[in-house]
């Protein structure tokens, strides 16, 4: 009995020491920012908005940091690259980070590079970059770019970690589900940041919330893909 249970519990993930530590310091610190932007601006954004790119931010930041690919041939690195390239892309045009740049009409910052460093959005949210041109749009907000960034790497080295190519190509990949969710979360959260009056009262709260539950959920079949690998990674 006692063997079977200590078997049991080193398959339970653990997080390390300096995981907790610095990401309690993380929290501290976003916590401080946050309760500063409700005091100076007396503005009460829902609860799920203001968490939302807290936990996109810190949760990618963990993958990017923890995430080790295997080593491959060099063919399978330019093939796994490429895919990830176009995950990344994908789920820039799904949340509307990447966009037509006729798609904004009249309502678009002039023709060029913006930088934003405060504004109406809370912490998080800002500072971002913007660019707006003839083709296209490009909003560079912080939980989308690290989020996404932290998706894609995790495909990457999903694809590497396959047995083979063929086990995980194009199709493979948008069949699975951990792969797929993401892509929800973004139509989700990007049709609510399309969205304007009572529509966007409605549904944000809902939208982000999920958007939340969906990327952590990926991340961590992503990062542990129990599927592909058939075993548990290392508990970080």
């Amino acid at each position: 009995m006692h063997e079977a249970a200590s078997t049991i519990d080193a398959r339970i993930p653990r997080p390390r020491r300096s995981t907790v530590v610095w990401g309690l310091v993380l929290v501290n610190v976003e916590a401080l920012f946050v309760l500063t932007y409700l005091a100076i601006t007396g503005r009460s954004p829902d609860l799920a908005f203001l968490l939302f790119p807290f936990v996109w931010i810190n949760v990618g930041l963990w993958a990017l940091i923890r995430t080790d690919p295997p080593e491959a041939k060099p063919r399978r690195k330019r093939f796994a690259i490429v895919l990830a390239a176009l995950y990344f892309v994908a789920l820039g045009f799904l949340s509307n980070m990447f966009a037509p740049g006729a798609a904004f009409g009249s309502n678009t910052p002039a023709l060029g590079f913006d930088f934003v460093m405060y504004g109406p959005q809370p912490p998080g949210w800002s500072p971002y970059a913007l660019y707006n041109g003839d083709l296209i749009h490009v909003s560079l907000m912080p939980p989308y770019v690290i989020g996404f960034a932290a998706l894609s790497y995790l495909v990457y080295a999903t694809l590497l970690d396959a047995a083979s190519l063929a086990t995980v190509g194009l199709v493979g990949l948008f069949s699975c589900v951990s792969c797929t969710m993401p892509l929800v979360a973004a139509v989700i959260t990007g049709a609510v940041g399309a969205s304007s009056g009572g529509l966007l009262a409605v549904v944000a709260p809902i939208a982000y919330e999920g958007g939340m539950v969906l990327y952590v959920v990926t991340v961590a079949l992503l990062y542990w893909r129990p599927v592909l690998r058939g075993r548990s990674a290392s508990s970080e």
